[in-house]
């Protein structure tokens, strides 16, 4: 089963570690974290819009336009369909 993260992106849901508000990695401890894995983010947010949400895999860090509930709610939905 795959994530849709928006902007034509997809991701194997076995490899979602977690789901986070990107507000959240705005300042502090949590933007350094960004800053250092710079080279791991890939951006799934279409030209003109806000990114929303932060996903972490094993290897790489997504970042989307798609609110972080919604795409826990489609997780969710996703793993209990399999």
């Amino acid at each position: 089963m795959f994530l849709h993260l928006g902007n034509d992106i997809s991701i194997r849901l076995k490899d979602v570690i977690s789901i986070y508000d990107y507000e959240l990695f705005q300042k502090g401890s949590n933007r350094a974290f960004l800053d250092m894995a710079r080279e791991n983010i890939i951006h799934a947010v279409g030209e003109g819009q806000e990114k929303k949400s932060l996903v972490v895999t094993k290897d790489r860090i997504y970042l989307s336009a798609i609110s972080p509930l919604t795409l826990s709610r489609r997780k969710r939905k996703l793993w209990l369909d399999e």
